[in-house]
């Protein structure tokens, strides 16, 4: 059904459809949206399909793009779904919202799916832009002081100070003042493009760590082999290639 939304041109275009109905009791909940590397939402969706988790609900929205076939342009959507294993709902949103008003008021509408659920507790992952030589750390950044005390006992180090910008960062916040608790991971990235997979693998052991179930994250290490194989082939070959060429060019 169309939710009802007197003041949000956001909530105007948006419809929360429930595929079955689940009663929940001390729910935790890990929500993601698309960003710097995708590693959100990848991660999320790689956790999604760890666990077998089935969708039960969904918040469908006009998306913010046209989508041209044959020169023919339609409105884009989004689907944004929730999926359940347990007492755990995990949310992957398909696109974040273009316009900084709408932002937040995607994140009420997800806090209040949260409340409804009775999540005690939400999870977000943000990617942090920065170099690294070897692996991939993880930080946090929390809405509550007293969870200062949890990170330390996993040894995750908190981020002092910083930005985190978009709906995976601004969820922990509206949930702040829901009064519900919650915690960001950001993992180290080299690229805001490329997909992460080894910092995928050291957020989600993080999240495993917290939540406290097990996940197989030995397929994203693999994966971080073969990329990393192919980056250093293409390196060895770019090199190759520019020897050449000042090589005949000195002969000539």
């Amino acid at each position: 059904m169309r939710r009802s939304c007197n003041i949000t041109k956001w909530c105007e275009i948006v419809e929360l459809k429930l595929y079955k109905e689940h009663k929940f009791e001390k729910t935790q909940m890990i929500a993601a949206w698309p960003g710097m590397a995708l590693l959100a939402k990848m991660s999320v969706d790689y956790l999604v399909r760890q666990l077998d988790a089935k969708p039960f609900a969904e918040i469908y929205s006009r998306g913010n793009s046209v989508i041209v076939k044959d020169g023919i342009a339609e409105i884009s959507s989004a689907k944004n779904l929730f999926y359940r294993h347990r007492e755990l709902i995990m949310f992957s949103g398909e696109e974040q919202p273009a316009v900084a008003d709408e932002v937040y008021r995607a994140a009420e509408l997800v806090m209040d799916f949260a409340e409804r659920s009775k999540v005690r507790k939400l999870y977000t992952i943000a990617a942090f832009p920065t170099g690294f030589s070897t692996s991939p750390k993880v930080f946090a950044v929390v809405n509550n002081p007293r969870l200062l005390g949890e990170l330390e006992k996993l040894k995750i180090p908190v981020l002092r100070d910083g930005l985190v910008t978009g709906l995976n960062g601004v969820l922990i916040g509206v949930a702040k003042e829901r009064g519900i608790d919650g915690i960001c991971l950001l993992g180290q990235v080299h690229s805001m493009s490329l997909p992460q997979p080894r910092t995928m693998k050291v957020v989600l052991d993080a999240l495993a760590k917290m939540l406290g179930i097990d996940v197989d994250t030995s397929r994203l290490e693999k994966e971080a082999e073969l990329m990393e194989e192919s980056i250093r082939k293409e390196a060895e070959r770019f090199q190759q290639e520019r020897i050449k060429r000042e090589t005949e060019r000195y002969i000539s």
